[in-house]
């Protein structure tokens, strides 16, 4: 099966056109919203302290508003490739940006800081990437984390013959339009739950519990 070339969008402008309704739209089409992202925090502990917390693909911060409320005066550093999710984001959180940290650009790319981090969460963005790109992006995380620190990530998920048959799909879109880099385009290939963790275990993580797994969603929650 192929699509159009036009329908493809790079991943900026794709997210640049949706930053206006994103919210809106997200929490409509979730059938689970507020469970949810009541679960992607869950693992973060209540505390008053300034901790660091790493948020790679933040969008319009759609987890920050449970993280404030856990963690008050925490210090976020926010990664994403889209200006007007991250201009969204920062209208949201005015009354925060003297705790935020907002980088516009792929964490694929971003340089990282190394053992500097409390926690680091990804929500609905880790879903348009390969096995072997995914495995390096938790390699990344994985060293972004100071000691005992923990990765959360909320995605997307499917059964593992829908991740199959996604993988092929992807790998048609990519040869039937020619892409010098699919990188560059906004395409879903989401994973089964238990393949993320095997990424995860695979890229050095020494635990990794599913503590979320309903509907097309999954929370899955690492330790360095």
């Amino acid at each position: 099966m192929s699509i159009d070339r036009k329908e493809l969008l790079r991943v900026e402008d794709y997210f640049d056109k949706a930053a206006y309704r994103y919210d809106k739209e997200h929490m409509k089409n979730s059938s689970c919203f507020n469970e949810f992202y009541k679960k992607v925090t869950e693992p973060i502990e209540v505390t008053n302290k300034a901790i660091r917390i790493l948020d790679l693909g933040c969008g319009t911060g759609l987890e920050l508003s449970n993280i404030f409320l856990k963690a008050k005066n925490s210090m976020v550093t926010g990664i994403d490739v889209s200006k007007e999710m991250l201009l969204k984001l920062r209208e949201k959180y005015s009354d925060y940006s003297n705790q935020l940290k907002l980088v516009n650009d792929s964490y694929e790319t971003a340089i990282i800081l190394e053992k500097s981090y409390n926690y680091a969460i990804s929500v609905m963005s880790l879903h348009h990437f390969t096995y072997h790109r995914k495995r390096e992006i938790y390699e990344k995380i994985l060293k972004s984390l100071k000691r005992n620190g923990v990765f959360i990530e909320g995605d997307y998920t499917v059964s593992t013959k829908k991740e199959k048959e996604g993988l092929i799909k992807y790998k048609d879109i990519i040869k039937c339009n020619n892409l010098a880099s699919e990188k560059d385009y906004h395409i879903d290939i989401p994973f089964a739950a238990k393949t993320e963790k095997k990424l995860m275990l695979a890229a050095g993580f020494s635990k990794v519990k599913i503590i979320f797994d309903k509907g097309d969603a999954s929370v899955l929650v690492a330790y360095k």
